[in-house]
């Protein structure tokens, strides 16, 4: 009796698809050059979207760890997902607030920047991503289809616009890049910030006469 096949180093196993009801939810496993596995998980409002979606994360991870190490000419994809694998073995994050920020980063940063090399990332692409994120959406059931009136997108977006800072971060850390892009973005794109007077009485000398 055989058992069964391991799946290659630099190779990913089966994609598994549910829906959530809040999305589609595609799942899978990529075996890394030391035997140990990364999983990789992408929420898309279809299953078309979601498989296609993890598939090209695993496909990135894989390029990553067959060549030994990120480098500025690999994709912001790339660097979400060793991103999200330093900070697993890290452990200085509660599990719940690192998947909630994984999902933000796979569910709205790699769909916008995702395919951008990390040496040309730039605070007008970073910024761009972030506006984005800023415009009003409806709701969608579980087909796709949106229904409501859009709701206001502000905290989402701000929240996301942190999760990107951290993920630039961690290119400088590893040497990649010599600044953070993110970290100039969200001053003026965010309306709830108003640029407010101060209310300190101004002082006049009085001369003599």
């Amino acid at each position: 009796m055989t058992g069964r096949i391991p799946t290659a180093p630099g190779t990913w196993g089966e994609v598994l698809i549910s829906d959530t009801g809040n999305g589609v939810i595609a799942r899978t496993r990529v075996r890394l050059m030391d035997g140990s596995y990364q999983d990789i998980r992408r929420r898309r409002h279809s299953w078309t979207a979601a498989r296609e979606a993890v598939i090209d994360a695993a496909r990135e991870v894989a390029k990553v760890h067959l060549s030994g190490a990120l480098k500025p000419s690999s994709t912001f994809a790339a660097l979400v997902e060793d991103w999200f694998a330093y900070e697993q073995q890290a452990g200085e994050l509660c599990p719940q607030t690192l998947q909630e920020q994984y999902r933000q980063a796979t569910s709205d940063l790699v769909p916008r920047l995702g395919k951008i090399a990390i040496r040309e990332l730039t605070v007008p692409l970073c910024e761009q991503a972030y506006r984005d994120m800023l415009v009003p959406r409806r709701a969608r059931d579980r087909s796709g289809s949106e229904y409501g009136e859009p709701r206001e997108m502000i905290p989402a977006a701000r929240n996301a616009l942190g999760v990107m800072k951290k993920v630039l971060d961690r290119a400088v850390i590893l040497g990649l890049r010599l600044d953070n892009p993110p970290r100039r973005c969200g001053r003026r794109s965010d309306p709830r910030r108003r640029f407010r007077r101060s209310t300190r009485p101004t002082s006049r000398r009085s001369g003599r006469r």
